[in-house]
């Protein structure tokens, strides 16, 4: 492929410090794929991304889930070049790669990842690289492997089916235009791509192709592709494998195995798309900002359509859910029907969210928390499709609140927006031009956090804006800058004076504007989640229809339209925009400073050598630089060189009490003293979130007496905020101060969000199961909310004056350490007098040993949890110990075994046997032992699923290690793992295997800050040092103890030994825990369930329409079984005499559906899995478990025996 006809478009793209030490391009390849390419000699890892331009907005109408079957296929079913399938997974997972893929409503993003190591070359991304594009040139759609990826699509939707952000989502479609796609239901199940595919005749394989044919072509692809080669060769490989990708005009259908095909359903096409093809042919000098991949994709085909019209007959709709309530506030808006432009709808949309999401004094939020009537506050953007997007603001209700419902909405509307609108553009106008300063600063101190892997899909799908109005420039933010680049405005310190002025309340009254134009009852959408009549009593209802049962998430809901009641709003409401910000650095209010730094960040950018990454160990180095009977400090300046004034740092403190006794109660009044401090600091902590510090408040995860503090941000801010912290302390002892009402809210909030929990994901249940057995003093649920109801106002106050007095303090800063000293010594001063007294009291040990986790040999036991209501699925964590953590030789072996399962773990069970669709394993340490874990969702029983995980491991003893010769292991395992140990020392195994220690993923509780940079790897790798510093856990960088000496004198005997002894089903001495949770809902409810909505889709297919709530009575009735079925079928619609056209063209296909309903159950929920029924490679013979599985029946008794 020539390099003559690759155009690259020089771009001044701005970019953050720490993107500074690497390269990027943007350029057009021959057949007109616009490709990102960064060379970045930092990353450990090769990555690509690409992007189309179509998704579930194509479905046919009748046929959700194309888009997503054909984004599974296209990876899984190989292509004309590489047909064998599942390679692609197979070549990633033996070079250590991970590969992901998703379809939304417009776009589908296929995208990988490989380390970079000496032991694996350049020219293997290259080769997986090959393969990675042929899929996109001449899939096979192989018709073997679509009922094994249709299944882990109905594995992926029944996890959807729990998750309460899936559930608001598709209610927001339920609720808008049914003419616009966005309205249908995008993931797809099996009923709608097998059943009702069989029903309609419909040939599965050529509706693939021509999905296919008429959207994967080169003018609707984009790519990135990141690493630490340079730009030249990054180039070389994009041409060398996408250059070659045709475009629309020139694909021709290749040989598909020969079907008679049964009936084909013809796939609807965009004009748009073959005028934009031509108009590429004949202009090869396309610039850039020609370039506009989703409008051409999409505007024609929506028309005149808007997913969210003003005519719409409901603006509300309400779920049934025995979850804490939920509402919705959608504001949405269409570009077609307002003079704003999409640049001017992004940044007022961001600013609209700081300011309905501030919970400063005065605020929106304030006001909600101050009357009980919320627990939680959100304000965010969606975007539904091209030009339509949505303003939303999501509360967590209190009982109080419901009550309140339609005060909320009438307060926000009639008196908050009216006050927004009418008053302050003066304070609005200065908001604004401060917020434009945090948003820039926040850019340029932002890390690189992402993983190649994910960035690149963020990217590739950027790439398809329109940059006649997204200027590319802020492709690395994202969005543009209310003001950067305008010269004439004041650039030095003060922002508000002059021109600027004059500006910025221009832009207020524009944003005033906006806000009048959505913020209103003609516009509002409001969407509900709770009990659909308590929300209905307390509204102004103008018209309604009755209840429905939705198909696909199988909730009940209702659609209503409301609206405003004529009330006199509370007069004393003191509304008021935030104030001056005084956690936004002095520095960044000089606007010409930022820039020059973006200006500078590029240059180095543009001049940075091409070398390969060196780690440094100095850079990793804590040091303890002051202890004492009564604290510890450790610092480390890591990161601390920045070209701001000012660089950033994170604090980490923890407060121990030692003369109060360890109990649930003590967790609790420590979780109780949490939420306080939250309730107390939160109003003066928000300004600096804003800016971008978090803070983080949480007990001890191990029951030791103590409370623990994280914050980051920039160091003299992170200083006023513990003096906030300290001085606040005192109030925690004082009746005064803590009133009967603020204590009852504490308790409030802390009990929901135990019952939150309680409500989490299956496979979070199982894990934190294993954490209540394995780890002492974790306490389970029962004793927490038990504890919880016994503490009262006055045992607080007595736990909290015992909790301050005669305190251990252990303090780490790391970055910048300015403000060490100070911080140090203004907690002697205040609060522990480490500096200036001795203990009073008898010393103890202050960092406590850790509690056992041993599991006897030869143990074998589980334990079942129910699971959520709401939540159909079951999961389990099937965890063998191999033994001590302090165990050099043992953590090394378990390890490997981890390296060696994460080859086949996800293809057999996920993949092949589809045991589940969350599908993980690896390496898994408690607080003094070292094991492996297996965590799987499914809809099989637990026990049932635990089977299957045991033929695993038996599969691996005898079919793959008994198979191999002592050269094969070192050289397909053993080698590649100490290569992977050498080169790439910092890069984490947790995308395939999970975390490898729990306890360092746990966010607190109480905590604040975007959850980006509470989830980022800085933080988290802080957290771990803070853990092992602070004595909570006996090493966090597991990786760092591999004893590589020991890996390269082992031989295949000596490892099949440890395998054997401590992982086979046969050992004897095997320690194996399982954790449980199976589903509440009944076997025979949930087949009633599916077969009512699959009989209600058959018979209006059919011509036949029958009442929802007369259908469900009678699958009920018959409790689905066939006969009886079909009986009172036959008799229903004999009443309406239509008995024989019900026989002559119903009876066969309605059989059909019963049949396949039953069969469906069997597979799922009978006897055996599903995959059990599937497959029979794993040599079950071989399973032997010399010790009988034990159910633990009383975890009280069980941990107190232990």
């Amino acid at each position: 492929m020539s390099w003559i006809n690759t155009k690259t478009f020089d771009i001044d793209f701005y970019l953050p410090s720490s993107y500074s030490n690497r390269n990027q391009k943007l350029c057009r390849l021959p057949n007109g794929i616009l490709a990102l390419l960064i060379s970045d000699n930092s990353v450990t890892t090769t990555a690509c991304s690409i992007s189309v331009a179509t998704g579930s907005h194509s479905d046919p109408r009748d046929i959700p889930g194309i888009a997503h079957l054909c984004e599974h296929m296209i990876l899984a079913a190989g292509s004309k070049k590489y047909p064998k399938p599942g390679l692609f997974h197979e070549v990633l997972a033996a070079n250590n790669g991970s590969q992901n893929a998703f379809t939304t409503g417009e776009q589908t993003t296929f995208y990988f990842e490989l380390p970079t190591s000496t032991a694996i070359e350049q020219n293997t991304f290259g080769e997986i690289l090959d393969i990675f594009s042929s899929f996109f040139k001449k899939p096979l759609f192989n018709e073997v492997l679509t009922n094994k990826e249709i299944y882990a699509i109905e594995s992926e939707h029944d996890g959807n089916m729990s998750n309460t952000s899936k559930i608001l989502y598709h209610a927001e479609r339920l609720l808008s235009n049914k003419s616009h796609p966005f309205h249908n239901f995008s993931t797809g199940n099996i009923h709608t791509l097998s059943k009702v595919v069989n029903l309609k005749k419909y040939n599965l394989k050529e509706m693939l192709f021509e999905y296919f044919k008429n959207n994967y072509f080169s003018r609707n692809m984009t790519i990135c592709i990141k690493g630490p080669q340079s730009l030249n060769s990054l180039t070389k490989l994009a041409l060398a494998n996408f250059g070659d990708i045709k475009d629309k005009d020139e694909l021709t259908k290749f040989h598909i195995n020969s079907i008679k095909p049964q009936k084909s359903l013809r796939i609807s096409k965009s004009r748009s798309s073959i005028s934009s093809c031509n108009s590429f042919k004949t202009n090869e000098n396309l610039d850039l900002e020609n370039f506009k991949l989703l409008d051409n994709a999409w505007l024609d085909k929506y028309g005149d359509n808007v997913c969210f019209p003003t005519s719409l007959s409901h603006n509300t709709i309400f779920l049934s859910s025995s979850k804490q309530p939920i509402l919705r506030l959608l504001f949405p808006i269409s570009e077609k029907l307002t003079r704003f432009t999409k640049r001017d709808i992004k940044i007022y949309s961001n600013i609209w969210c700081h300011i309905f999401g501030d919970e400063t004094k005065g605020s929106f939020c304030d006001y909600l928390n101050k009357n009980n009537w919320i627990t939680e506050c959100y304000a965010f953007k969606s975007t539904f499709a091209i030009g339509n997007t949505s303003l939303i603001l999501e509360l967590k209700l209190t009982n109080t609140g419901v009550k309140k419902l339609q005060n909320i909405i009438d307060i926000l509307l009639q008196q908050v927006v009216k006050l927004l609108v009418d008053n302050f553009t003066e304070n609005l106008a200065y908001f604004l031009a401060e917020n434009n300063i945090i948003s820039i600063l926040r850019f340029i101190n932002s890390d690189v956090e992402i993983n190649p892997m994910d960035e690149c899909s963020e990217l590739s799908g950027l790439l398809q804006e329109n940059f006649k109005l997204f200027n590319p420039k802020y492709l690395f933010y994202g969005s543009e800058f209310l003001l950067l680049e305008n010269e004439s405005l004041p650039q030095k310190n003060n922002m508000f004076d002059g021109n600027s002025t004059t500006f910025w309340i221009g832009q207020a009254i524009k944003f005033q504007t906006f806000l009048k134009e959505f913020m209103n009852w003609e516009n509002i959408k409001i969407v509900g989640i709770g009990d659909i009549d308590e929300f209905k009593n307390v509204l102004n209802i103008v018209k309604e229809m009755s209840k429905k049962t939705d198909l696909y998430y199988e909730f009940e809901y209702q659609k209503l339209k409301i609206s405003k009641k004529s009330r006199i709003c509370p007069r004393d409401y003191p509304f008021t925009y935030p104030i001056k910000n005084e956690y936004l650095p002095k520095f960044g209010y000089n606007l010409g400073l930022l820039r020059n730094i973006l200006l500078n960040n590029l240059e180095s950018s543009r001049t940075v050598s091409f070398y390969m990454p060196q780690v440094s160990e100095e850079e990793d180095q804590n040091k303890l630089v002051s202890q004492n009977d009564m604290h510890k400090l450790w610092v480390n300046p890591k990161n601390s060189k920045d070209q701001l004034s000012e660089s950033p740092c994170i604090v980490s403190f923890k407060l121990v009490n030692n003369s109060i006794q360890e109990s649930p109660e003590s967790t609790m009044h420590l979780e109780l003293m949490g939420q306080l401090l939250h309730t107390l600091l939160i109003n003066k902590l928000y300004p600096a979130l804003n800016v971008g510090y978090t803070f983080e408040i949480s007990p001890s995860v191990r029951g030791d007496v103590s409370l623990s503090f994280t914050l980051s941000g920039f160091s003299e801010g992170i200083f006023k905020i513990i003096k906030e912290c300290i001085n606040i302390f005192g109030e925690l002892t004082s009746s005064d101060l803590i009133t009967k009402k603020e204590f009852r809210r504490a308790r409030i909030l802390v009990r929901d969000k135990y019952e939150d929990a309680a409500s989490d994901s299956c496979v979070k249940l199982a894990s934190v199961g294993l954490l209540i057995l394995l780890e002492r003093k974790m306490w389970t649920l029962e004793e927490r909310i038990d504890a919880l109801e016994l503490i009262d106002l006055e045992m607080f106050l007595e736990f909290a004056q015992k909790f301050f007095q005669n305190l251990f303090l252990s303090l780490y800063i790391e970055g910048n350490l300015e403000y060490a000293d100070l911080i140090n010594s203004y907690f002697s001063d205040k609060l522990v007098h480490h500096l200036t007294k001795r203990l009073d009291y008898p010393k103890e040990d202050t960092l406590q040993s850790l509690p056992s986790t041993k599991l006897i040999s030869g143990t074998n036991i589980y334990y079942e949890l129910e699971g959520s209501v709401d939540d159909p699925n079951n999961s389990i964590v099937y965890f063998i110990q191999t033994g001590d953590l302090s165990n050099k030789k043992i953590l090394s072996l378990t390890s490997l075994t981890a390296f060696i399962i994460s080859f086949s773990l996800v293809p057999e069970l996920r993949n092949k046997k589809q045991i589940g669709y969350v599908v993980f394993g690896g390496l898994r340490t408690l607080s003094d032992t070292v094991g492996l874990h297996i965590t799987i969702m499914s809809d099989g029983k637990p026990l049932d699923i635990e089977i299957e995980i045991e033929k695993y491991i038996s599969y691996l003893e005898f079919d793959l290690l008994g198979n191999l010769d002592d050269e094969t292991f070192q050289n397909n395992y053993l080698i590649k793992y100490i290569d992977l140990i050498n080169g790439i020392y910092k890069k984490s195994t947790e995308q395939t295997s999970g975390p490898i220690n729990i306890m360092n993923e746990i966010i607190a509780n109480v905590h604040g800050g975007d959850s980006a940079i509470l989830n980022s790897e800085k933080i988290k790798n802080h957290k771990k040092n803070k853990n092992e510093l602070f004595g909570d856990a006996q090493m966090t960088e597991e990786l760092k103890y591999v004893d590589i000496e020991f890996l390269k004198n082992l031989n295949l005997i000596k490892y099949l030994q440890f395998f054997k002894g401590s992982i086979s089903t046969n050992s004897k001495r095997r320690s194996k825990l399982s954790i449980h949770i199976k589903s509440p809902m009944e076997e025979r409810e949930l087949f009633n369930r599916k077969l009512f909505l699959q009989l209600q889709t058959f018979l209006k297919i059919k011509g036949f329409p029958i009442k929802s709530n007369e259908l469900q009575q009678i699958v009920e009735r018959t409790n689905g079984r066939p006969t009886l079925l079909f009986k009172e079928l036959f008799a229903c619609f004999k009443a309406r005499d239509e008995s024989w056209k019900f026989i002559s063209i119903v009876l066969k296909e309605i059989l059909k559906v019963i049949s396949m309903s039953i069969k469906q159950q069997c597979k799922t929920r009978g006897s055996e899995t599903r995959s059990s029924i599937q497959h029979s490679e794993f040599h079950n013979d071989h399973i032997i478990t010399p010790t009988p599985l034990e159910k633990v029946e009383d975890i009280n008794k069980y941990l107190h025996l232990r």
